[in-house]
C-alpha cells in the first residue's frame, strides 16, 4: 500500500495501520490518500463487513501534521475531507450532499491517560 499506512485482510475484516510512530501517527498527504484508497478498497469489496482503523505505536492518531501543512501540503483531499473518511458529492441541488458509504469503521483508540 504505502510506507504510512499498511493494511492487512482477516477474513472479512480490513486493518488499516497509520504506521507514523514517530509522528504519533499524524497525517500527511500520503498517508491521507493511503487511508482514502484503503476505504475505497472496504467500499469496493462486498467480502468485507469492517474496518478497523489504528495506529502503530502508542498512539491512535494525532490528528493532522501540522509540519507538513506550514511546509504547504493539503492534507485533505478534494471532496473526500481528511484521510479521505467522506464523499461528498453535488451532482445536484435535490441529492444529498453526502455519499453514504457501505462500510463500518471500528477506531482501534490508544492514549496515555495522564
Amino acid at each position: 500500500m504505502s510506507k504510512t499506512v499498511t493494511i492487512e485482510r482477516d477474513g472479512q475484516v480490513l486493518v488499516i495501520t497509520i504506521c507514523r510512530p514517530e509522528m504519533r501517527n499524524a497525517i500527511d498527504r500520503a498517508t491521507s490518500e493511503a487511508i482514502a484508497q484503503a476505504m475505497d478498497e472496504l467500499d469496493g469489496d462486498n467480502n468485507l463487513t469492517v474496518g478497523i482503523l489504528t495506529g502503530a505505536g502508542a498512539h491512535f492518531c494525532s490528528g493532522m501534521d501540522l509540519k507538513a501543512f506550514l511546509r504547504g501540503e493539503r492534507v485533505e483531499l478534494p471532496g473526500r475531507g481528511l484521510a479521505g473518511l467522506s464523499r461528498h458529492r453535488r451532482a445536484n441541488r435535490s441529492s444529498l450532499p453526502w455519499k453514504v458509504m457501505r462500510w463500518r469503521v471500528v477506531l482501534k483508540l490508544r492514549w496515555h491517560a495522564t
